[in-house]
């Protein structure tokens, strides 16, 4: 075992960061950092408070936290994405300048205490401000993780973007992003050091798999948020017209701000409960439960009217790793998960027929199902493993270190 103060030491400058260890938000990036320590690195986190709350440990991670204004007020991070908050007017228009203020100045006097070997800003608008002053402070490479929102947000939300987006890609020693959607739309700033580093793909399934009890109806299974880009009213319809053929059953894991118009249009086209079922927000052992006894996943996703659309579609990682078929659109970051009739089905978006036949062809080919199952458990097991990422990640972060020649041991 390496001495504590041999350890590469790496600061990461994220917009938010479980506020304790029952914190939902970004779990993907608590076990990268877990994982990353695991290996004889010192990883800590900058982030903004919420509500008052300063310095804390989460997973034995140190988690600083930088005050921006009244404690009552600091929740334009966490509870929803701060973009959409802004768009609410008030407060939360003049709250990102004291934000961005105070984060300056927090990392400053942060960096001027400790020093790392690497500075790593996820969701670079506008924290890449922070880690080019910490790269400054520490004297250290600076990496630049883009993970496609908040380059569509940029784009629908403000008008001239494209100088700080350059800037960042000038600055930064390694670019890294999460799909080849993400990267080609990065493409036009020229990146030269970019890297595709699926963050938040990794499962890992340590339960072990049930007897799929027995039904009379092939399960469908879909989960996720209920909101327009996850296309889940094209699906009813595809229930629909699959009803008259056969029997299958859908059910619908997770909330949104579509829920109740979703339930709406299920009454409308005239499904019942046996037909289709909502579950809302479920624990996560019901959750595996699910898995382990549908037939099939589906993400029927799509380019909303925003023009979001999935920057990956991780779920559809987790539903491989239980050995599931699964059936997706053709949009976004999904076409690196999903390879059409090999590790599973892809249609084209917003086609409820599409959607309706691939699912009649897992029904009436379960040779054919059986070996896309096993084909996106392996190929998620081979590409999208934890192992694979903590690789590529320590395999960079050591590049940049040896480019920089700045000793480690």
């Amino acid at each position: 075992m390496k001495k504590e103060k041999d350890k590469l030491k790496i600061l990461y400058i994220v917009t938010a960061f479980p506020r304790n260890e029952e914190d939902p938000i970004t779990p993907w990036l608590t076990e990268t950092i877990k994982r990353l320590n695991d290996k004889n690195l010192q990883i800590d986190v900058f982030t903004s408070a919420y509500k008052g709350l300063r310095r804390n440990k989460i997973s034995g991670i140190d988690v600083f936290r930088f005050r921006y204004f009244f404690k009552t007020f600091e929740n334009l991070t966490h509870e929803e994405m701060t973009l959409e908050r802004m768009k609410k007017g008030g407060l939360y228009k003049i709250l990102p300048f004291f934000y961005v203020l105070f984060g300056s100045i927090g990392i400053f006097f942060h960096c001027r205490k400790r020093k790392y070997d690497i500075i790593h800003v996820h969701w670079p608008f506008p924290h890449f401000l922070f880690g080019y002053l910490a790269s400054r402070i520490c004297k250290c490479p600076l990496v630049s993780t883009f993970h496609s929102v908040e380059l569509i947000y940029l784009k629908r939300t403000f008008i001239r973007m494209d100088f700080f987006i350059n800037w960042v890609v000038k600055k930064s020693n390694i670019i890294t992003v999460n799909s080849s959607y993400t990267a080609r739309k990065l493409e036009k700033y020229s990146p030269i050091n970019l890297k595709i580093i699926p963050f938040g793909a990794a499962t890992e399934n340590k339960k072990i798999v049930k007897k799929q009890r027995k039904s009379e109806y092939f399960n469908l299974l879909f989960v996720g948020r209920l909101v327009e880009r996850k296309g889940v009213e094209y699906l009813l319809k595809a229930i629909k017209i699959l009803k008259e053929k056969t029997k299958v059953k859908l059910t619908i894991v997770g909330d949104g701000n579509l829920k109740e118009t979703l339930k709406a249009k299920k009454v409308q086209l005239n499904l019942s409960d046996k037909d289709v079922k909502f579950t809302g927000q479920i624990p996560r052992e019901t959750l595996i439960d699910y898995y382990n006894n549908c037939d099939a996943f589906i993400l029927p996703a799509i380019v909303d009217s925003k023009g979001d659309t999935e920057g990956l579609g991780v779920v559809l990682l987790e539903a491989m790793s239980f050995k599931k078929p699964v059936i997706a659109s053709r949009v976004g970051g999904i076409v690196d998960i999903v390879k059409n009739k090999k590790t599973g089905l892809l249609v084209n978006e917003k086609s409820p027929i599409e959607l309706a036949s691939a699912i009649e062809f897992l029904i009436k080919n379960s040779a054919k199902k059986k070996k896309l199952a096993q084909n996106g458990y392996l190929f998620q097991k081979e590409n999208f493993s934890w192992d694979s990422i903590i690789s590529s990640l320590i395999s960079n972060y050591k590049r940049l270190i040896i480019y920089s020649y700045r000793k480690i041991y």
